[in-house]
């Protein structure tokens, strides 16, 4: 049957197409469409085919499929429809009686972006994954512009763009025989096109993956290397830093960029995180939750004792005695 959705597709892409009541399997390449690399799914859901099979028999109607117009003395090649035509055969026909549209197109790369657009014209929704996937085929095997492949599928120029990013790094580090950068983020990888030198590139990613390093100490490397002209330079800048021993500490922290890093504290969050602990362990303590013996009770007392008169050397007294959480909140607010 008719699809207006298809047709809307096909007009604003401006492409000709014919419409068949019906078309035989005999006139169709089925094995050749099945492999075609534009699908991202690959073989054929089993699963599917059962349930098109089971509907077809109880009558449900189908949508055409859709093909591109054969070469001379050829077969047509599907857009898209593998699995009702599966569904069919499965159930012994050897034509396709719901209609078939024909799109005369005759050049490779617009049957390829076609192919991968047909299943969100379909209504099938496909995942931010297979989006990104489809659209960097149509930038770099076709050579389309990223805002019309954004466009087309859905996702934000920008997200592309870094993709695209991510891509270019992966490629320069794989001419350089580097193939270890598994633990980088891809942000992180696609920041790191900065770095214009591919002698020097692997010797940054190696680092960054082997310290685990965040993206704002990336920036930091990056100031460093970037503005210097030779090549050996930067590379001291990378070796220099390696040696530093707050990343030799990263490193070994992390097993060599294979566990995410500690998460550093400054005193201050140490002492906040102690002071909420204690809060914490007061509540409880109110709400019956903790039950301290007299041993303990006074072990923490004189804890408690020589903690204070640190404090009080260390944030000073408190004022007008002991703060309370209004007047302490109070204080915050106000800081």
């Amino acid at each position: 049957m008719r699809e207006p959705k298809y047709e809307h597709f096909f007009n604003k892409r401006g492409l000709n197409f014919d419409y068949r009541e019906s078309v035989a399997f005999s006139d169709i390449d089925i094995q050749g469409s099945r492999h075609n690399k534009a699908r991202l799914e690959g073989e054929l859901l089993p699963w599917l085919v059962e349930r098109y099979a089971a509907d077809m028999l109880d009558e449900a109607p189908f949508p055409a499929i859709v093909a591109f117009s054969a070469p001379k003395n050829g077969k047509l090649s599907l857009a898209t429809g593998n699995h009702r035509v599966a569904a069919c055969e499965q159930n012994g026909l050897d034509v396709y009686p719901y209609g078939c549209y024909i799109l005369e197109v005759t050049d490779n790369a617009t049957k390829d972006m076609i192919t991968r657009e047909m299943n969100q014209v379909e209504g099938y929704t496909i995942n931010d994954a297979a989006a990104i996937q489809h659209a960097l085929y149509g930038v770099l095997v076709h050579g389309y512009q990223a805002k019309d492949m954004a466009e087309r599928f859905g996702i934000k120029e920008t997200r592309l763009l870094q993709e695209l990013a991510v891509d270019r790094v992966i490629t320069r580090l794989e001419a350089s025989g580097v193939r270890s950068h598994r633990n980088v983020p891809r942000t992180t990888l696609g920041r790191l096109t900065a770095v214009r030198s591919d002698k020097v590139l692997p010797a940054v990613v190696t680092l960054v993956e082997d310290a685990a390093l965040p993206m704002n100490e990336v920036e930091n490397l990056l100031r460093e290397v970037n503005p210097l002209r030779s090549e050996e330079a930067q590379l001291t800048v990378v070796n220099n830093w390696r040696e530093r021993p707050e990343i030799i500490q990263r490193i070994q922290a992390t097993s060599g960029g294979r566990k995410r890093a500690p998460r550093a504290f400054t005193e201050v969050q140490r002492m906040k995180s102690f002071f909420g602990l204690s809060l914490h362990w007061a509540t409880m303590a109110n709400e019956h939750q903790v039950h301290i013996n007299d041993t303990d009770r006074a072990h923490l007392q004189l804890q408690w004792a020589k903690l204070n008169q640190q404090l009080i050397t260390l944030l000073g007294p408190a004022p007008n005695g002991i703060v309370t959480t209004e007047k302490a909140a109070a204080m915050v607010g106000k800081g």
